[in-house]
């Protein structure tokens, strides 16, 4: 194998570091990072690229590149954190409604009680504004990088699991080939029992944001 040096260690367009091999483009926004060439084989071409091209020739790959996969857990749970803060901004703007309504109605003047109702109110309609402003954000985060269709190949993956209470969260790092010689990990964070991690040695599409693998679609060759 003969590899170029010259490659930077972190990409200067989206900020990701980039692995140990050099690359003359950025496997996680396609962006061109220097004039480094990819770990090639001696007659110049990478070992896998006769089997990624297959899977850019195979009549499957238009339709997978047309496929837009679901966002990822983070998106997820952005989308959640903004339903809780609509939740709860409804309720505390129905609460503080009723608590003023019932007041005037009877006429009796806002006392201590009819305050500290009226301020809880408020307080839930500040916590639901709070939420579904993180939510926002989280969802912002979560696609901020261009979603990327590619051909290619994993060669290897590792996990890692944390713990989180009771139970533990497993995330696992694929190091997938990319078409044109691109070469990255990239995270897939574990979807439970019910959905196993791909495995090595599997060729298809991937589709990544940033260093996130969103799903990745087997093309058989």
């Amino acid at each position: 194998m003969t590899t170029s040096a010259t490659s930077p260690k972190v990409c200067p367009n989206c900020g990701v570091q980039l692995p140990d091999i050099p690359l003359s483009l950025c496997a996680y926004c396609a962006m061109p990072i220097g004039l480094a060439t990819e770990a090639k084989s001696e007659d110049g071409e990478s070992p896998n690229a006769p089997r990624i091209a297959k899977v850019e020739g195979h009549d499957q790959f238009a339709e997978a590149l047309a496929f837009v996969p679901p966002e990822g857990p983070a998106y997820t749970r952005g989308g959640q954190l903004q339903f809780r803060g609509r939740m709860m901004l409804t309720l505390g703007v129905s609460f503080t409604v009723a608590v003023v309504a019932s007041t005037v109605a009877v006429d009796s003047g806002f006392g201590v009680g009819q305050w500290i109702l009226v301020v809880l109110g408020v307080l839930a309609i500040a916590w639901g504004v709070s939420l579904h402003v993180r939510g926002s954000k989280v969802r912002k985060e979560a696609v901020a990088a261009p979603l990327l269709s590619r051909a290619g190949l994993i060669l290897d993956r590792r996990s890692e699991t944390e713990l989180d209470g009771l139970t533990g969260r497993t995330t696992y790092y694929f190091d997938i080939e990319l078409s044109g010689g691109m070469r990255g990990e990239f995270a897939w964070p574990g979807r439970g029992a019910h959905e196993d991690p791909y495995p090595s040695n599997l060729p298809g599409v991937a589709y990544t944001r940033g260093k996130e693998l969103l799903q990745f679609r087997h093309i058989r060759v």
